[in-house]
């Protein structure tokens, strides 16, 4: 992450965070709203004790990503949000980071979530259409949290 962090995009923003972990099958089949794809996360089931694992295969099969900034700006658009989005894949391409989800948020002037997507598949990462894709998420994951 430290790309990212000296990244022009993200280094004049006054908050930068991030994190990395696998998701389970279980997991995606039991919250199927919360996510654009169904299709990731490992199964555990299959992992081995004290077995060696490709981590890069394991990232490509189930890895989330969290990523979650404010830009010095304070443009919350969902237009920044998918300009930042896109440079994030980028970045995490070049360095052989692979994951299958992403978790992204946009803090706004008071530190709350401006933006906030979660699950947002690697695949749906792409120019065409992003920040409409983005602004689906966002209205998604708030509905549900907002139930």
């Amino acid at each position: 992450m430290e790309t990212l962090e000296s990244d022009e995009l993200f280094n004049a923003g006054e908050n930068f965070s991030a994190s990395a972990w696998l998701e389970t099958k279980t997991h995606v089949t039991a919250f199927p709203e919360l996510y654009t794809d169904l299709n990731g996360g490992i199964d555990s089931t299959k992992l081995e004790l004290d077995k060696t694992y490709d981590v890069a295969e394991l990232g490509i099969q189930g890895g989330v990503i969290d990523i979650f900034v404010s830009f010095a700006d304070l443009d919350t658009s969902y237009e920044r949000g998918a300009e930042a989005l896109l440079q994030i894949k980028e970045t995490l391409d070049t360095n052989g980071i692979g994951f299958y989800y992403i978790n992204f948020g946009v803090y706004n002037s008071e530190g709350n979530y401006a933006i906030i997507i979660n699950n947002f598949s690697y695949k749906d990462i792409y120019k065409e259409g992003l920040a409409e894709r983005i602004q689906k998420s966002h209205e998604t994951i708030s509905e549900h949290y907002n139930k």
